[in-house]
């Protein structure tokens, strides 16, 4: 499964977005668009985040207004990276249940700070991809 493919379905597929996305370009151009709320329901149904971690996002009063409608630009951008290192955690972990624990607990490499909060932002989200990288290549276990 391509990363683009495992992204899509991390924020809801088809059943979300009513289409298909197969690249980055129409991947880029639904989050300018922004996300159908929904996707924080298919987050919430793949652990991807928990309700009380949904301030990752966005602030929570504002989400619960977001169901039936579409986060703004930034929520959508945000849930673009949190899925996006979802992703290749998963990949990396092989199995969910791995990847989501090594994503909640915080990591010495990134100065004990917890990896799924780090990717909230957009330096975060990389500096938790070189550590996933380095795994991946077997530079530590």
């Amino acid at each position: 499964m391509s990363e683009t493919t495992a992204i899509f379905a991390l924020l809801g597929g088809r059943k979300v977005f009513k289409s298909d996305i197969h690249d980055e370009q129409s991947l880029y151009e639904a989050t300018l668009h922004g996300y159908p709320g929904e996707v924080l329901k298919a987050f919430f149904a793949q652990n991807v985040i928990s309700p009380s971690e949904k301030s990752l996002i966005g602030r929570p009063r504002t989400l619960a207004r977001h169901i039936g409608h579409r986060l703004n630009r930034d929520e959508s951008e945000r849930a673009l990276r949190i899925a996006r290192v979802v992703a290749r955690a998963r990949d990396i972990f092989v199995t969910q249940e791995k990847a989501d624990r090594w994503l909640r607990k915080p990591n010495r490499s990134l100065s004990h700070r917890v990896p799924l909060t780090m990717a909230a932002t957009d330096l975060g989200a990389r500096l938790v991809e070189k550590v996933l990288s380095r795994i991946a290549y077997g530079d530590f276990a």
